[in-house]
């Protein structure tokens, strides 16, 4: 991944990449990735998220559903890629 990328709000050239935690509940269960790229900009606050980074935490939170049997899961988004 790039290190900047245009902020699609403002059009600041500099949004950076940085790593964030996603935390979701569903289906009774949390569900926390560490890890996940995505591009935040220092000028209008708003955070990017890329389409191939979105479907694999999809795809995270998915996996996470069919296999636990507890009712907290944590995955480094880093490892399934």
């Amino acid at each position: 991944m790039e290190r900047y990328f245009e902020c699609v709000e403002c059009g600041y050239e500099k949004a950076e990449l940085n790593l964030n935690e996603h935390l979701e509940q569903k289906e009774g269960k949390q569900i926390c990735i560490t890890g996940v790229p995505r591009y935040l900009c220092p000028r209008c606050g708003e955070t990017t998220h890329l389409l191939k980074v979105e479907l694999e935490v999809e795809r995270i939170i998915d996996r996470c559903l069919k296999n636990g049997s507890g009712t907290v899961c944590t995955v480094s988004f880093k490892e399934n890629n």
